[in-house]
C-alpha cells in the first residue's frame, strides 16, 4: 500500500486522524479483495509461493537458536498457531516471552483480550490463578481460559473499584486515542499495590522500520517521514511518549512506581517488516489463502512452522537495549 500514502495523509489533514484511520482500513480491505481476482490471482499465488520458499530456505542457513526451554516452547507454540504469518511469531514471541518472566499473582484482568490467545499463553506459562477478560466484542476462541468475560470499553470498565490484583494489556493501549480514561480506569479497578502491565512503542519506532530506512538510504527523507506518519495512521498508533513522559503520565494517575524494560530492537523491527512484506502490496496479499491451504495439510504446515520458529528464535537471541528498543515493556504499580 505504499502507493496510497499521500491519499491517507491528505485525509488526516482534511478530516483528522480517526477518519483517516477508518479510511486506511477501508482501503486495506478494498486492496486485499483484489488479491485473488484475475489477473492478480496468478501473481498473488506466485508471490506467496516465493515468500514461503524463501522463509524455509533462509531458516536452513540459521543455527539452532540458543533459547531457554520455556522460550523455545513458547516459540514452537506460536509457530504452530501463526505459521502462515511468521512475523507474528516474532512479534508475539518477544512480548509474551517478556511477560512470562513476570509474576501475575491473584485475580487479574486481560484488558482487550481479543480472541484470548495471549491470556491463554500467559495463564499456562506463569500459573495465573484467576483471569477475567474484557473486550469491545466477543471473539473468544478459548473461553475456558477466563473466569468471566465481559463486553466493555477500556475507557469505562464495567467492574467495581479495586477488583483486581493485576491488569495486563497487549496490543491495545497504543491503538486507543483517549489514553487518560484508560489509565484512570485501570487505576480504579486495581487494588492498592496492584500492577498494570503493557507494551507500547518508543520514539525510536518511527525511524526503525524497513521502509523508513529504505527511503532514507535513497535520499528520500520527506518520503521516509511521510511513511512514518502514514504507518501511524494505518496501524492506528496514537502514542509515542518518551520514557520520562510515561513515568510522569503514570504517576499522575496513581502509579508512583514504574518499571520500564526494553523489547523489540530496531533490528528485530526491520526483519519483522521484511517478513511482513506482503502488507506493502495488498493487491497480492496471500496470508489468508495460505492459512486455508496449510491448515488441512500438516505435511506442508509443519515445515513452514519449523522455519518460522527457527527465524523468530534466531532473531530473539539478541535482545533490545535502551538505545535501540522500539517498544517499552511497562509495569506500573498502584500506590498503597
Amino acid at each position: 500500500m505504499l502507493y496510497r500514502i499521500r491519499e491517507v495523509l491528505d485525509l488526516v489533514a482534511s478530516d483528522g486522524f480517526r477518519a483517516a484511520s477508518s479510511k486506511a482500513y477501508a482501503i486495506r480491505v478494498e486492496e486485499i479483495g483484489k488479491a485473488w481476482r484475475w489477473p492478480n490471482a496468478i501473481l498473488t499465488a506466485l508471490f506467496g509461493m516465493a515468500y514461503f520458499a524463501t522463509v524455509m530456505l533462509a531458516s536452513l542457513f540459521l543455527r539452532k537458536p540458543r533459547l531457554s526451554a520455556d522460550t523455545a516452547a513458547l516459540i514452537d507454540r506460536l509457530a504452530a498457531t501463526y505459521y502462515y504469518v511468521p512475523e507474528s511469531v516474532l512479534f508475539k514471541g518477544i512480548e509474551l516471552d517478556a511477560a512470562s518472566r513476570l509474576t501475575f499473582a491473584g485475580k487479574g484482568l486481560d484488558l482487550g483480550c481479543g480472541n484470548g490467545f495471549t491470556g491463554t499463553v500467559l495463564k499456562a506459562s506463569v500459573g495465573i490463578a484467576e483471569l477475567h477478560g474484557v473486550d469491545q466484542v466477543n471473539n473468544l476462541a478459548a473461553p475456558e481460559t477466563y473466569a468471566s468475560f465481559t463486553v466493555g470499553d477500556a475507557r469505562d470498565l464495567p467492574y467495581p473499584d479495586e477488583s483486581f490484583d493485576f491488569v495486563f494489556s497487549f496490543g491495545v493501549i497504543d491503538h486507543i486515542p483517549d489514553l487518560e480514561p484508560v489509565l484512570a480506569q485501570a487505576a480504579r479497578v486495581l487494588k492498592k499495590g496492584g500492577h498494570l502491565t503493557f507494551a507500547i512503542q518508543t520514539q525510536t519506532f518511527r525511524k526503525s522500520s524497513l521502509w523508513y530506512k529504505t527511503f532514507l538510504r535513497f535520499g528520500k527523507k520527506d518520503l521516509a517521514n511521510a511513511y512514518s506518519d502514514y504507518r501511524d495512521v494505518y496501524d492506528m498508533i496514537h502514542h509515542h511518549l518518551s520514557e520520562a513522559e510515561w513515568r510522569e503520565k503514570l504517576r499522575s494517575f496513581g502509579f508512583p512506581m514504574t518499571e520500564i524494560s526494553y523489547v523489540f530492537s530496531a533490528r528485530q523491527l526491520f526483519f519483522y517488516d521484511l517478513l511482513n512484506i506482503q502488507t506493502a502490496f495488498l493487491r497480492f496479499f496471500f496470508a489468508q489463502r495460505a492459512y486455508e491451504i496449510m491448515r488441512s495439510r500438516p505435511w506442508l504446515q509443519r515445515p513452514v512452522a519449523r522455519a518460522a520458529a527457527r527465524i523468530a528464535g534466531h532473531l530473539m537471541m539478541t535482545p533490545a537495549n535502551q538505545s535501540d528498543a522500539t517498544r517499552y515493556f511497562i509495569r506500573a504499580t498502584k500506590a498503597d
